[in-house]
């Protein structure tokens, strides 16, 4: 009977030692998958970051995008300004295919804008900026009303709510 006691107390320390040994087993491997999820996450954010603030470069500054002022001599490129003629697309924005996008000024409709997908907010990760423009009738502003805008004396460029959003 002493023999068979030893043996069950035994049994009992191996098995209580497998069990220990597969709950820290399970835990490494979680622990384990929620640095593996983190360390792809933010690069993921860190992808987007940098592909938006490009999309973001590119459409504040782009001759398909902007509008210019009108000289004797030169064509001048207002930066972050838009007319209802933008062509607002992926391509225009340096997109890959795999990206999407969603462009919008408030109060200010524009013709060519592929860029309004809306669904961003059933992505996880997404690169959203909102900021001021300027906006005219079209792409060529003539150089009185552009100074005229400068010195606050004439208000036909309107300064506008912008936002541009990137997901993948």
């Amino acid at each position: 009977m002493i023999k068979n006691k030893r043996a069950q107390v035994m049994l009992l320390d191996v098995l209580f030692a497998i069990v220990l040994i597969t709950l820290l087993l399970f835990l490494l491997f979680k622990v384990s998958e929620t640095k593996i999820y983190s360390i792809n996450s933010s690069k993921e954010i860190n992808e987007l970051e940098s592909v938006g603030g490009l999309a973001f470069n590119k459409l504040t500054d782009n001759s398909f995008v902007n509008c210019k002022v009108l000289d004797s001599q030169n064509n001048i490129l207002i930066k972050n300004s838009f007319y209802p003629d933008s062509k607002i697309s992926k391509e225009n924005l340096g997109l890959g295919p795999e990206y999407n996008c969603y462009f919008e000024i408030v109060g200010f409709q524009l013709a060519n804008n592929s860029c309004n997908n809306s669904d961003y907010s059933l992505s996880n990760n997404y690169y959203a900026i909102s900021f001021q423009t300027i906006t005219y009738d079209s792409n060529e502003v003539p150089k009185s009303i552009y100074i005229n805008n400068i010195l606050d004396v004439d208000d036909t460029l309107q300064k506008r709510n912008a936002k541009l959003v990137v997901w993948k």
